[in-house]
């Protein structure tokens, strides 16, 4: 009697295969999850719901007993994400960042593929530990990026002989940014937002 009491327990546990319509117990569902996790350091639930065969909602539970006993992982957006893969994806954005000199947030999000505002505070928390840059207005920059930007503006306001109104002073660097852009070598690069707030920063 006990034995068919505890196999009875052992079954109501389980969680039935919705294509296999076998069972599949708790403590597996949470070891396939936790699989994933340690092999990239990423789980996407749905997939996992998919391949082991059960309800997304059952993926889902087991996610949020996994994430209470393990302060270094997160559930955002469908998927449990750990702190560790944060940091490798903030080094891979840095490495990128001191090749170019400056990289785009939403095209980051798109390599990554996680949203924009949630690469953007993962990237913020890491900025002057991991990554060496400046972000503002979703745009990373490397300090020399922004030191050149600066020089350019200074120079191009020194470069005035009369007083001129400041809209004037930016629509010459507009100028020099399409040229920058444009020309193969030589000229102005940057972006227009950082040449705004550089401006902006010589007459505070």
């Amino acid at each position: 009697m006990d034995a068919e009491l505890l196999e009875l327990q052992r079954l109501f546990q389980a969680t039935q295969e919705s294509k296999a319509k076998e069972f599949i117990t708790k403590e597996r569902l949470k070891a396939e999850v936790e699989t994933e996790i340690n092999r990239i350091g990423r789980a996407s639930l749905v997939d996992i719901a998919s391949a082991v065969g059960v309800e997304l909602v059952h993926c889902e539970r087991v996610a949020e007993q996994i994430v209470a006993e393990k302060p270094d992982l997160t559930f955002v957006q469908g998927e449990i994400v750990a702190d560790s893969y944060w940091d490798t994806v903030a080094e891979e954005v840095n490495e990128a960042l001191q090749e170019s000199g400056q990289v785009v947030v939403g095209e980051l999000a798109k390599r990554f593929n996680v949203g924009s505002e949630l690469l953007t505070r993962v990237l913020e928390s890491r900025i002057g530990k991991l990554i060496q840059g400046k972000l503002e207005a979703g745009q990373l920059y490397t300090p020399a990026h922004v030191s050149r930007i600066r020089a350019v503006v200074r120079g191009a306001v020194r470069a005035l002989t009369v007083p001129t109104a400041l809209s004037a002073v930016w629509s010459c660097l507009q100028k020099q940014l399409r040229e920058g852009d444009d020309a193969s070598s030589g000229g102005v690069s940057g972006e227009g937002v950082l040449f705004q707030s550089v401006l902006s920063g010589l007459f505070n």
